[in-house]
């Protein structure tokens, strides 16, 4: 009798790039709430009008979320294989 490999249930079919990219999971999930977060309060500012002090805390909030953008840009090209 002849021993098969089943690749679905012990993850033998993932090349060890993709094995990688699965560990970034949970960054890409951060980055994607971020990015919903931006278009969320870009939405709020611009339809419903906030009050000056909620227009100046969106504004910081989104100088932050502008600077996580970034950093998000240089981790992707470190760790691009080719750039």
């Amino acid at each position: 009798m002849t021993h098969t490999s089943h690749p679905d249930t012990c993850g033998d079919h993932l090349s060890p790039s993709q094995a990688k990219d699965d560990s970034w999971l949970g960054y890409d999930l951060f980055i994607l709430t971020i990015s919903v977060l931006a278009i969320a309060s870009l939405a709020y500012t611009t339809l419903l009008k906030p009050t000056v002090t909620t227009a100046h805390v969106l504004e910081t909030a989104d100088l932050i979320v502008c600077v996580l953008f970034f950093a998000d840009f240089i981790v992707c090209l470190v760790r691009a294989e080719n750039r």
